[in-house]
């Protein structure tokens, strides 16, 4: 009897010792700033014309008139580059179309800033 509860003791323990140790090892990036995909430029021509597209937008007028569908673009485009770095080709596409259907939105709405920052 006395040896089953040192067991379960010792088994009490170790369990909290390990969980306690592994809760303090995970440190989670904030969404979408974590990851290979969001540092490296993308291999598609296509996403890295938008995502300039996109940058220029963000520092026209489109920032403060609509912030919103520039967080909603930057999700899209950050899903994007990652389905396309995983080799999601098809999603990566989906994704894009998105994007540069917010982006186009956007550069008609105010087209000077946007053109004036292209090539």
């Amino acid at each position: 009897m006395l040896e089953c509860r040192a067991g379960r003791i010792a088994s009490v323990v170790a369990s909290l010792f390990l969980a306690s140790g592994l809760a303090g090892c995970v440190a989670w990036p904030e969404p979408g700033t974590g990851g290979m995909a969001e540092v490296y430029p993308s291999k598609s021509r296509r996403l890295r014309d938008l995502e300039y597209r996109f940058v220029a937008l963000t520092r026209g007028p489109a920032a403060e008139y609509a912030p919103a569908r520039l967080l909603e673009a930057r999700g899209h485009l950050i899903r994007a580059k990652r389905e396309h770095a995983g080799g999601l080709l098809a999603d990566a596409s989906v994704s894009t179309d998105r994007v540069e259907e917010i982006v186009m939105q956007l550069e008609t709405r105010w087209p000077a800033r946007a053109a004036s920052l292209k090539y």
